[in-house]
């Protein structure tokens, strides 16, 4: 672990209390994910594709320099197609995840974003081929509106992102574990 990470869980070390403990610790696969794009890169080849045919079919016409104009959306297609990815990469190269005993904590952009054990919502995992996936908090609520289909998770934004799925779910089931026996023991006073 280099200095840069020693600091960076030291952060999300500072968010715990005096019972907690790690169970995982770790960061999101920093590989490059087309897959995960795919929506993003479709209709991206299609705004490229469009835009450059656009670029060349006006050089080519009787003015010179309308081609310019159209060099914003050669861009956007090539954001589109290769940048999502390169920048979804970058991203999660500098998170930090912790799941301790009572809570989960993510560490981005210096922002801790938390997500409490004792009440943790459904857990949606969408897995990788690699071994790596993402999982979601809440349930996935599907709706049409305008006769277009959405979906979503009603936990929020709160999910882990290209992590190693076994590791991260054993310590999801310690977690659930640790707090449904510090419930059991919380009921069995109640009853004395």
């Amino acid at each position: 672990m280099d200095y840069k990470q020693k600091e960076k869980y030291d952060v999300l070390n500072s968010y715990m209390i005096a019972d907690e403990y790690i169970i995982w610790k770790g960061q999101p696969s920093s590989k490059i994910r087309f897959k995960e794009n795919i929506t993003h890169s479709f209709f991206g080849l299609f705004w490229l594709g469009f835009s450059i045919f656009w670029c060349f079919g006006a050089s080519m016409g009787g003015a010179n320099l309308m081609w310019i104009p159209g060099l914003p959306f050669v861009a956007i297609g090539i954001y589109l197609v290769f940048g999502a990815p390169v920048y979804n990469a970058y991203k999660r190269k500098n998170t930090y995840y912790v799941i301790t005993n009572m809570k989960i904590m993510r560490l981005y952009n210096n922002k801790v974003d938390t997500i409490d054990g004792r009440n943790l919502p459904q857990i949606n995992i969408n897995g990788f081929s690699d071994g790596f996936g993402n999982i979601y908090f809440g349930e996935n609520m599907v709706y049409r509106r305008n006769g277009r289909t959405y979906s979503g998770y009603t936990g929020g934004s709160f999910h882990l992102e290209a992590v190693p799925i076994k590791a991260v779910q054993i310590a999801l089931d310690k977690l659930v574990e640790a707090n449904s026996v510090g419930e059991n023991d919380k009921d069995q006073a109640d009853q004395n």
